[in-house]
């Protein structure tokens, strides 16, 4: 068991949960290493909105090729 869910063992069975009980409830506590932090999330977010942007971008160059194409297509043809 890790520092964090050996506390979490120690405290049940001081409050007199059994053994068995005790290590099944600690096991399930999540270790912290294993969780995002407020940070991680912003910095997620933030790289969320650059690709959001870029992907916008992308989106409407994309648009505008196929109008350009699709009008001078007209012109050739018309």
């Amino acid at each position: 068991m890790s520092a964090i869910v050996k506390e979490v063992y120690d405290a049940l069975r001081s409050a007199g949960v059994s053994d068995e009980q005790a290590t099944a409830a600690a096991k399930a506590v999540p270790l912290a290493d294993n969780l995002a932090t407020r940070a991680d999330i912003d910095a997620l977010r933030a790289e969320m909105k650059v690709l959001e942007l870029r992907m916008t971008i992308k989106l409407f160059t994309g648009l505008g090729m196929t109008v350009a194409t699709v009008k001078a297509l007209d012109f050739l043809i018309g």
